[in-house]
């Protein structure tokens, strides 16, 4: 009885498989083809929610947001950037090591390294308007309100000739060891860049 109704199954599998190939072949598709025009890896191409603090519901950022993604133009555009303990192995690797005077007080010795490596950081990464305009950078060291996220926060003036309808910030970062150049080889983004469509009201 049991290999009658393994059979049967079998047979209801194979029927049904073969009725939706012939379906889709009467629609003019292909199932055994990869979508050719509808492409879900290329980020300036593609909106993803977690790039917006307008779609975030809850729990913590894992990309670089902006508001929304439509902003009025003459606006400034504000970007945060979350900071987790695999940036400060990032940026351990592209900043030089810093030691205030031990001459110094305490709180100036603190006050002098956080001013070099907000520095540093600022330099690490690069802010691109759709590939033409860099933007310049001046992070900040900041807590997000919505769930006190460790981050960076920056807001960005846009050319005064930026034209309404879409645009791209690109978030960018340089190489620093082999992972990120192997990612680099592939053409795919690292951690922590991003590639952020919006439109200009």
């Amino acid at each position: 009885m049991k290999k009658v109704s393994l059979y049967g199954m079998g047979f209801f599998v194979v029927f049904m498989g073969i009725f939706m190939a012939n379906t889709f072949e009467l629609m003019g598709a292909n199932l055994w083809e990869p979508r050719d025009f509808y492409n879900a890896r290329s980020s300036a191409y593609l909106m993803n929610s977690t790039n917006y603090e307008s779609e975030f519901e809850d729990g913590y950022f894992n990309r670089p947001i902006i508001p929304s993604p439509t902003i009025k133009k003459g606006e400034l555009l504000s970007l945060f950037i979350p900071y987790s303990k695999m940036m400060d192995t990032k940026l351990g690797k592209f900043c030089d090591d810093f030691s205030p005077a031990d001459s110094l007080s305490r709180y100036e010795r603190r006050k002098q390294t956080s001013s070099y490596n907000l520095d540093c950081t600022n330099r690490f990464f690069t802010i691109v308007l759709s590939e033409d305009d860099t933007l310049e950078s001046d992070f900040l060291f900041y807590n997000h309100p919505k769930n006190d996220q460790a981050g960076l926060q920056g807001y960005f003036r846009l050319p005064d000739s930026i034209s309404t309808g879409k645009q791209v910030l690109g978030v960018y970062r340089p190489a620093v060891d082999e992972a990120d150049a192997k990612r680099d080889s592939t053409g795919r983004l690292k951690i922590y860049e991003a590639e952020i469509p919006f439109w200009i009201e």
